[in-house]
């Protein structure tokens, strides 16, 4: 759950400053991120998720295959090999390809699944939707910061509760609380919080900024102070660490 919540705030933060700073020089940039841990498919997931990257993969890879439709399956294996490209984007090692692999997968096992449902009339609980979707971006992701398929295969069988996976880390009291509150805090941000488009009404279509949360006032001046000397506070005094993805 860590590593994708860092994955998700590295990179839809990362995102937000290109999209504010593009804004200082007069360009709107489209939005990347829209809140996808909230999503409850697979498919909605990569509607929400690196929006820019899949609207490329969709317009290059995905629509050029479908134009010669062979079979039932046809889709099926565009999806996959679309994934599959999207991980190879991140980088030519066996644990990115084996990422967007397995998430290719997982997007056709979550369409047959619904498929199925749908020929028998069964509208599946959201929550059910959310779980599925939530839990295999969990579990794939650990290819996506592991530097080998072997340290991927140990994290999953501690994960798993198998022998020979790698031994919970031990920490100190103090430090597993904070770790479980930053986490905790993190996930409700991430689970129930506005995004930033929201909170500020962007639109990349329109002239201006509109209909958002966003009042400028002495309120949003205080709790954007605190949350400035909070981050400021976090960092002085570790060692520097480069975004997640910044090599990418």
């Amino acid at each position: 759950v860590t590593v994708v919540l860092v994955s998700y705030f590295d990179f839809s933060a990362y995102s937000d400053m290109a999209i504010g700073l593009g804004l200082m020089l007069g360009i709107r940039l489209p939005v990347n991120f829209a809140s996808p841990l909230k999503a409850t498919s697979m498919a909605e997931l990569w509607q929400r998720w690196h929006m820019t990257l899949m609207r490329f993969l969709r317009g290059y890879v995905f629509r050029p295959w479908m134009r010669g439709r062979l079979g039932r399956g046809h889709g099926y294996i565009g999806v996959v090999l679309t994934l599959t490209l999207s991980g190879f984007w991140h980088g030519a090692a066996v644990t990115f390809i084996l990422w967007g692999l397995l998430l290719g997968l997982a997007w056709v096992a979550d369409s047959r699944w619904r498929a199925f449902c749908s020929r028998r009339g069964i509208v599946p609980p959201a929550v059910l939707g959310w779980l599925w979707t939530i839990g295999a971006f969990v579990v794939i992701s650990v290819l996506f910061r592991s530097h080998h398929l072997s340290d991927s295969l140990s994290v999953w069988s501690s994960m798993f509760g198998l022998a020979d996976g790698t031994p919970v880390p031990r920490f100190a009291p103090a430090d597993l609380a904070r770790h479980l509150t930053v986490t905790a805090v993190a996930a409700a941000i991430a689970l129930f919080g506005p995004n930033l488009q929201q909170v500020f009404g962007y639109r990349p279509d329109r002239a201006r900024l509109e209909g958002g949360l966003w009042r400028p006032g002495v309120a949003w001046a205080v709790g954007i102070g605190v949350l400035f000397g909070l981050a400021l506070a976090a960092v002085l005094g570790r060692v520097p660490q480069e975004f997640l993805y910044f090599r990418f």
